[in-house]
């Protein structure tokens, strides 16, 4: 179509320019409405939540900065078990089991556990006891599945351990696993028939069972 002579170059350029020119100023006016759409998702998808697009347009750098996330409580707790463990080094068996109590008394709950955890390692002869003691912590942590698993691992060290079956029928009374709860009560007054904790959870709980029995 465009078949020039060499003289007629520049008026010929001239008229593609303005060509060229009105094509991208109509592709403007048709492609202006995407974009406008693009660039408002993007706006609202990189603004902080619970912030509108008013409070966006007038907020200052710092408040549209996004805040890190504050590690975890479990983080945290795994965290200082793990430097109690380590700070035990060697400590005697006497000043870790102090050191644990003293954490359980100022609520230090998962100091509490690392110091028990290496007491498991220093002295596996009294493994049983330190097994219970976790398990007690547990309870005051709300980790009840460790908490059990806990009096599960010192009754297979120790079927003796009366304190560990009253612990464990605690546990069970708590989930409303009562049949259970009945078992361990009479197996820690089969221990040690003096238990007067044994004596009291067991006849609450058979009470707590007959009046469920009644009312249904």
């Amino acid at each position: 179509m465009f078949l020039y002579r060499r003289d007629n170059n520049l008026y010929f350029s001239k008229v593609t320019l303005v060509i060229v020119a009105l094509a991208a100023f109509a592709a403007g006016l048709l492609f202006a409405p995407y974009l406008q759409r693009a660039v408002g998702t993007k706006s609202l998808e990189s603004k902080p939540a619970g912030m509108n697009n008013e409070a966006v347009k007038h907020a200052s750098p710092t408040d549209v900065t996004v805040k890190k996330e504050t590690p975890s409580k479990r983080a945290m707790a795994l965290q200082e078990e793990t430097v109690a463990r380590k700070g035990a080094g060697r400590k005697s068996k006497d000043v870790i089991n102090r050191e644990a109590e003293e954490a359980i008394r100022k609520r230090e709950y998962a100091t509490a556990v690392g110091l028990y955890k290496a007491l498991l390692e220093k002295d596996p002869h009294n493994a049983y006891l330190y097994r219970y003691h976790l398990g007690k912590t547990y309870r005051l942590m709300e980790e009840y599945g460790k908490e059990m698993i806990s009096y599960r691992l010192s009754l297979r060290l120790n079927p003796d351990n009366d304190d560990a079956y009253v612990a464990q029928g605690e546990g069970f009374e708590r989930d409303r696993i009562y049949k259970e709860a009945i078992s361990s009560y009479k197996k820690a007054l089969e221990v040690n028939p003096h238990s007067e904790i044994a004596k009291a959870r067991l006849e609450d709980l058979a009470a707590k069972v007959a009046n469920v029995a009644e009312a249904q």
